[in-house]
């Protein structure tokens, strides 16, 4: 019976590590939805990125292209024309001061990386190995007195036997 006990107590060990690993482990279904979110994030930062890539050189058309458009950025940076006078308003922010954001994208860091063997995925697979070691000693210690309890029940009634079958001729 020891032999069956301790057999049994690996395979709940083993079965427990294995289910929590596959659950919780770093190549476990919730890292997997995790590197999942992950790949979504940079999908669309990269989309993200194309966007302000299309903006960018359409702008930059238009700087190759109109002359406007090269005076309109100087006037960003505080340039002005001979002829052309500055009026400061009280309250309106200063055209150089004021620089448009520039977000190509935001920097995405890395998912921090590597198998990670969990020591409590172990230490509860141990002790469920454990317990149900404890649990088939005991209900093996019990065998003895199960067996001498079934023998010890009542044969079954003469109206409760079974039916020979008979034969028809």
């Amino acid at each position: 019976m020891t032999q069956n006990s301790l057999l049994t107590a690996l395979c709940a060990a083993a079965l427990t590590y294995l289910s929590l690993t596959v659950i919780f482990s770093s190549y476990g279904i919730l890292e997997y939805r995790r590197h999942n979110d992950y790949a979504q994030t940079l999908r669309d930062n990269v989309t993200e990125l194309e966007r302000e890539n299309a903006r960018l050189l359409r702008r930059i058309e238009d700087l190759r292209t109109r002359s406007e458009a090269i005076v309109i950025e100087g006037r960003g940076i505080g340039l002005y024309r001979a002829n052309e006078g500055v009026i400061r308003v009280v309250g309106y922010p200063n055209p150089s001061s004021v620089r448009e954001s520039l977000r190509p994208g935001r920097m995405i860091s890395s998912i921090a990386g590597g198998p990670h063997h969990y020591p409590w995925i172990r230490a509860v697979a141990l002790s469920a190995g454990l317990l149900v070691l404890v649990i088939g000693m005991m209900w093996g210690k019990n065998a003895p007195q199960r067996a001498r309890r079934a023998r010890a029940v009542s044969p079954v009634p003469e109206s409760k036997a079974p039916v020979q079958p008979r034969k028809v001729s």
